[in-house]
């Protein structure tokens, strides 16, 4: 591996580590606590939120912050990483999650039941189509909040990028979670299925947010930025 890939990828694991263990920690730890199913989305949408925001703001300058193989997959098809680094990225996203999980799994009292709440599905009488929309929306904006204020180089909101990313992913889980739980993020759902040995309806969860943050990133890179980029890749 190229020395200089060799903190990228690290980056990667930690970002996307830290999100499945607060995210899918905070709902594995709601398991039975008597609170309204309210505050528990809230509590929920904003352990994902202010995590990313942290992890992005720690390691942006490293790796780019995807924490996301959706993420990885808009900067590939934008030219802006090359497919070696994304496939690095995407195996230090997925082993982040799956490692993330296992330990919630080891430190969690009754860790596999509880986990079980951080798997996502369908809600009730949602279609697997509409889910799949549903998460490709969601994950289209938040691509589009990270090109408008990390990627395009004349936002005056730079330095509020992570928060505006935290903030498009805690909205994104608010605005989808009666009707997929909202993922925007294969890595987010693939972790705990894989450790849990449960991938009901994981294809929509992966098909979903690759087809939303393919749409999101090439729309702003060429209709938004009118390939104003040097053309050089990562």
């Amino acid at each position: 591996m190229n020395e200089n890939l060799i903190p990228r990828v690290v980056a990667e694991f930690i970002g996307t580590f830290a999100l499945l263990f607060a995210g899918a920690g905070t709902a594995a730890a709601l398991v039975g606590v008597a609170t309204a199913p309210s505050a528990n989305l809230v509590a929920i949408a904003l352990a994902h939120g202010l995590v990313i925001g942290l992890m992005v703001a720690a390691v942006w300058h490293i790796s780019g912050a995807h924490f996301n193989p959706a993420v990885t997959l808009g900067m590939l098809v934008t030219g802006r990483i090359r497919a070696l680094t994304a496939v690095f990225y995407w195996l230090a996203q997925l082993a982040g999650a799956v490692v993330a999980v296992l330990l919630l799994r080891a430190v969690i009292p009754q860790g596999a039941h509880r986990l079980k709440l951080s798997l996502l599905e369908p809600g009730v009488n949602v279609a697997p189509l509409d889910a799949m929309v549903v998460e490709a929306v969601i994950t289209f904006f938040l691509v589009w909040v990270i090109f408008g204020t990390l990627v395009d180089s004349r936002s005056a909101f730079k330095s509020a990028g992570p928060l505006a990313v935290g903030a498009a992913y805690a909205v994104g889980i608010f605005a989808a979670s009666l009707l997929t739980g909202g993922a925007l993020n294969p890595a987010r759902s693939l972790g705990p299925e894989i450790v849990l040995g449960k991938f009901g309806d994981w294809w929509i969860y992966v098909a979903g947010p690759f087809f939303g943050a393919a749409i999101g990133a090439l729309l702003y890179e060429y209709l938004v930025l009118d390939q104003l980029h040097d053309g050089t890749k990562a």
